[in-house]
Order: structure tokens, then C-alpha cells, then sequence
């Protein structure tokens, strides 16, 4: 009897054993499910579109980069920060790489090529996603008197486009990789309001100038731009470039003022945008500033002077400014000097003082 009681609670143990794995194994499964649908419940669709991870971050504020995440969502950047625990369609591993806002070409001539060719692959491949056309004419603004019809037959486009939205449909249907926006060009305005006549406008004309300017800036139009590469520049003065640039102050813009030389007025162009700018309350761009011609040899500084003035910083930190990116060029001509014996020593010649005489020989007849 005792031998069977013994098997009996033998029998007994085994089957509270089994019984107990089954219930640990039946909750296991429950738990491995409840885990698995509350997973999927909570990762849902990714919440960006692209991650960019652990890349050093420029946000163009000019403070130093910092190792961060970037989150995009359609064609805006949603997220930056530590984004390890987010899920994204992309990631890009950017660690050990510069992660930076695109670059902007703010005088691009690229408003006909891109609508032949809008991969734009000479700008993205510079890091440049923004260009700004419209230094002495723009597309945008052509029509069927005024549009370089044979320059869009050579690249194989059509002139079938009417004002500013209908460029940039045209330029959105095609495609393009870029960003692209552009000034006015007040030498288009005098070109509608006077024509092809080289004479002075009339108050009549001044006043279409200034509307049709004031119609291009609300179709889109970034600002003012001069260029003194185009002949009607020269026959729009600045009392007609200060009204100009009143409106697209108005419409918040900004005044481009392309300043390049051979003669001696470069100091007066320059004084000229400033004081437009000031006048119509809006910021100036100088730009192409070249200084053409022997006669502008060494007038780099006091031109830059001007430009640093108008900016409101203190003359007394002008000294500094000039000679920090001189240094480079001191050091390198004493470098040659020391090293090439045959090398006398001299300084540059900041003065113009005039062409040297040359003998050339006559040439007999």
C-alpha cells in the first residue's frame, strides 16, 4: 500500500509539472503577441521621409557644428536633434561628414539652361540648391517682343510662356533640382516704359517704370538689380533708380547694384548704391565689383572702406580688416625672397602713377 501511494503522488507531481509548463508556455505565446501587435501599433508609417544621422551639423548661424540628427519630412526639415529612437523611409549615415544648409548662387544666369536641362547638376554638385537670376534680364519677365528667341531655339525651348507664373509653371512642368527665384531688372523697366529711344524718360514713363516694377514684385520678384553690362542701364539714372527701388522696398526687396569699371568712378558707384539703398530704406547687394584698369590698382581698400562704413562698423577696425587678408600674400612674397637668391627686395606699388614708358620698335613702313 505504501508503494502505491508513493506512485500515486508520483503520478500526482508529474502532472502538476506539466500542467504548470503549460501555462508558463501559453503565457509566454500571450506575451510574444501582445508584444508584437503593440510593436506595430506604435511604429506605425516612419515619421520622416529622410533621416540624415549623426552627421556635424552647420546650421548656417555661424556658430560652431554640433553632432545631430536631421529629420525631413516632404521638402521641409521638421526635426534636429537625437533622433536615434525615430523611424524614417531613408537614412543617410552621415557621421565623420559636414551636414549643411544649401548654398545660394545669388547672381546665376541659369534661367534659360534650366529649362533645357533642370538637373542642374553644375550647382548640386557644389552644394548649391538656390540661384537668384535676374542680374540684367530674366525670363520671367520676357515677352514676345523682348525674349531672346533665338538663344532659347539653340538650347531647343520654346517661348510659349505668359509673365512670371507662367515661367515658373513652365519651369516647375519641366523639372528642376534647384531652387530659383529672381530680381527685377531695372533695365527691363525702362525697356517697356521708353523703348529702344537713348534719351531721358519722361515723367509720363518714370511712373510706368515704377508700375511695372511694382506689378513684377508682386508677381514674385526678390528686388531691384542693375547691371551696367546692358546698355538701357546707362540711360536710367539714379534719381530713376532711387523711385525704382522705393517700390521694391515696398514689397519688401532688396536693391542689387552691379558696380564693374575700367574707368575712375568706381568710388562713386559704389556711394551711389549705398545712398539709393538708404534713401528707398531697403538692403544693397554690390556685386561683380571689379576694379578694372591700372588706374584702379590699390583702390581696393578705400573701395572696401566705403562698403564697411555704410555697413556701421568702426573705422578704427578697418586697419585690421585690410591687412588680415594681405598677411597671407606678405608672407608668401618674403617666403620667395628669402629662398630665390635672384629675388631683390621690393614692395608692391599701391600708387598709380602712371603707364611706364615703353620703346617699342618702329616698324619701317
Amino acid at each position: 500500500m505504501a508503494r502505491r501511494r508513493v506512485s500515486h503522488e508520483v503520478h500526482e507531481g508529474n502532472e502538476g509539472k506539466i500542467k504548470g509548463s503549460f501555462v508558463s508556455f501559453v503565457r509566454f505565446v500571450a506575451n510574444v503577441f501582445v508584444g508584437f501587435m503593440a510593436g506595430v501599433a506604435c511604429a506605425g508609417p516612419p515619421e520622416f521621409d529622410l533621416l540624415i544621422r549623426g552627421g556635424d551639423v552647420f546650421d548656417g548661424s555661424g556658430q560652431p557644428s554640433q553632432k545631430a540628427d536631421v529629420g525631413i519630412k516632404g521638402d521641409r526639415i521638421t526635426a534636429i536633434g537625437n533622433l536615434a529612437d525615430r523611424r524614417a523611409g531613408q537614412v543617410i549615415d552621415a557621421v565623420g561628414k559636414a551636414v549643411a544648409p544649401g548654398f545660394i548662387d545669388a547672381r546665376g544666369r541659369s534661367g534659360t539652361a534650366l529649362l533645357a536641362d533642370g538637373s542642374g547638376e553644375s550647382h548640386v554638385r557644389q552644394g548649391i540648391t538656390s540661384e537668384i537670376i535676374g542680374e540684367a534680364t530674366s525670363p520671367a519677365f520676357w515677352t514676345k517682343g523682348t525674349a531672346d528667341v533665338d538663344g532659347l531655339r539653340r538650347l531647343g525651348v520654346q517661348f510659349d510662356w505668359n509673365g512670371v507664373e507662367g515661367y515658373f509653371r513652365k519651369l516647375e512642368d519641366h523639372g528642376t533640382s534647384i531652387n530659383l527665384g529672381t530680381l527685377v531688372p531695372a533695365a527691363m523697366a525702362w525697356r517697356e516704359a521708353v523703348g529702344p529711344a537713348e534719351r531721358a524718360a519722361t515723367a509720363d514713363e518714370r511712373g510706368r517704370m515704377d508700375a511695372w516694377v511694382d506689378e513684377a514684385m508682386r508677381a514674385g520678384g526678390l528686388g531691384l538689380s542693375s547691371a551696367s553690362t546692358d546698355r538701357s542701364e546707362s540711360l536710367v539714372g539714379k534719381e530713376e533708380l532711387t523711385s525704382l527701388a522705393r517700390v521694391a522696398a515696398r514689397r519688401g526687396g532688396i536693391y542689387a547694384a552691379q558696380v564693374s569699371t575700367r574707368g575712375s568712378q568706381v568710388d562713386q558707384a559704389v556711394r551711389e548704391a549705398v545712398e539709393i539703398g538708404e534713401q528707398a530704406k531697403l538692403p544693397v547687394v554690390i556685386h561683380d565689383l571689379e576694379l578694372k584698369g591700372r588706374r584702379n590698382w590699390g583702390t581696393m581698400s578705400r573701395v572696401g572702406g566705403i562698403i564697411y562704413q555704410a555697413m556701421g562698423l568702426p573705422v578704427a577696425m578697418f586697419p585690421v580688416m585690410f591687412a588680415i587678408p594681405r598677411t597671407v600674400g606678405w608672407l608668401a612674397q618674403w617666403q620667395e625672397m628669402i629662398t630665390d637668391p635672384e629675388q631683390k627686395i621690393t614692395r608692391p606699388r599701391q600708387i598709380f602713377v602712371g603707364h611706364p614708358r615703353r620703346d617699342l620698335p618702329m616698324q619701317k613702313a
